[in-house]
């Protein structure tokens, strides 16, 4: 996936200006409201690299921490990967870090596993995810599990309270959840838990939805249904037409991760120039 900024890299060392369509939300400044999913990136290599396709932000991970281990090379690397892109550049797309567990099941373990990442990873990210959308989680299904999904987010909150007082360093966290379409009719209710809870925005993805129609949709309910939390939202975007449908229907800021992928660098930017433009 790397190879298209590889080579624009190596030919063009210097990061060039962002597209810039401003978007403050989370009490932050993204230069536009389009970013990159987690997924392509897992290990922060490519930040710098990935610059160059016009990102407002970029999303890495998701990092899976295991709690119980006392020494994890893994995480090592992606702590130093981000502190060298932090002093490679000085123009770059803001930073969300997806933290998730590889747990199956919602106990004390798997909480400690998001409490840990926190503390791992707060002074590199701009804004942190807690990714609940894992296929094969019992963080995603919330058949009978509500009581489990509210401790969690509760604990997470908590903690997010106290560092955020300690280290006097406010980082937004959000939660990252899937809105699957077999089950559109009924919203889940981790989406009310994270508004109730006070946390600062919510990641909807949209995982195969039909039509991107749909999909504006559901985005116009769940931005009724949580008021004025901040809605990011990734999935079903092709098309700068299909992001600003997207905006207007009440997210603050949307991802893409497939356009990037199959077509590279050069389609991507001019997708969120084409969107600044509409936007003007």
């Amino acid at each position: 996936m790397g190879k298209h900024f590889n080579m624009l890299n190596s030919s063009n060392p210097v990061t060039p200006t962002l597209p810039s369509c401003p978007v403050n939300t989370m009490n932050l400044h993204f230069p536009n409201p389009v970013g990159l999913a987690a997924g392509y990136d897992r290990d922060g290599k490519m930040i710098n690299n990935l610059n160059t396709a016009g990102f407002g932000f970029i999303e890495i991970g998701t990092v899976n921490v295991n709690s119980e281990v006392e020494s994890d090379d893994e995480l090592e690397v992606i702590i130093r990967n981000l502190d060298q892109s932090k002093n490679q550049s000085t123009n770059q797309a803001l930073l969300g870090i997806s933290l998730g567990s590889l747990r199956d099941t919602i106990d004390d373990h798997t909480i400690s596993d998001y409490l840990h990442a926190m503390d791992k990873f707060w002074f590199h990210a701009d804004y942190i995810v807690i990714n609940l959308s894992r296929p094969g989680s019992s963080m995603r299904s919330e058949e009978n599990r509500n009581d489990e999904l509210r401790t969690l987010l509760e604990r997470i909150k908590q903690k997010h309270n106290e560092l955020c007082e300690k280290l006097n360093t406010p980082v937004p966290i959000i939660i990252k959840v899937a809105i699957e379409h077999k089950n559109r009719a009924e919203l889940p209710e981790t989406i009310t838990i994270a508004h109730e809870l006070g946390f600062d925005g919510l990641l909807a993805a949209f995982e195969n939805w039909p039509s991107t129609t749909e999909v504006i949709t559901t985005v116009k309910q769940i931005s009724l249904l949580t008021n004025n939390l901040p809605l990011v939202v990734v999935g079903g975007i092709k098309t700068a037409d299909d992001a600003l449908k997207i905006l207007n229907a009440g997210a603050k800021l949307v991802q893409c991760y497939t356009l990037l992928a199959e077509h590279g660098s050069t389609e991507m930017k001019k997708m969120i120039n084409n969107l600044v433009l509409l936007k003007r």
